[in-house]
């Protein structure tokens, strides 16, 4: 969990431990997020008055699953990365 403290050595520790001292242009902003596109099961939902609500049987298993690497600088360049796999491992370019 980051505390004030940890923060506070971030700005102001030079690299590799923080940025102090890096020209804000060279800095770049780099985030990894996950999206499943899958099926499911309602548990619960809504239909209109006088409809029975049918249940359609479907698992969590199929679908197809996407990670976004995401890079934005200071200047608004946007890089990104889209890959139809697990990235647990070190992205390098």
């Amino acid at each position: 969990m980051f505390t004030l403290r940890r923060i506070a050595l971030y700005w102001n520790r030079a690299p590799p431990t923080g940025v102090f001292g890096v020209d804000y242009n060279f800095l770049v902003d780099v985030d990894e997020a996950g999206i499943w596109f899958s099926k499911s099961k309602r548990s619960h939902g809504w239909c209109f008055v006088g409809h029975k609500a049918s249940i359609v049987q479907q698992h969590y298993s199929g679908g197809v699953k996407l990670n976004l690497i995401l890079a934005v600088t200071r200047h608004g360049y946007v890089v990104y990365w889209v890959t139809p796999m697990n990235t647990n491992a070190e992205v390098r370019s």
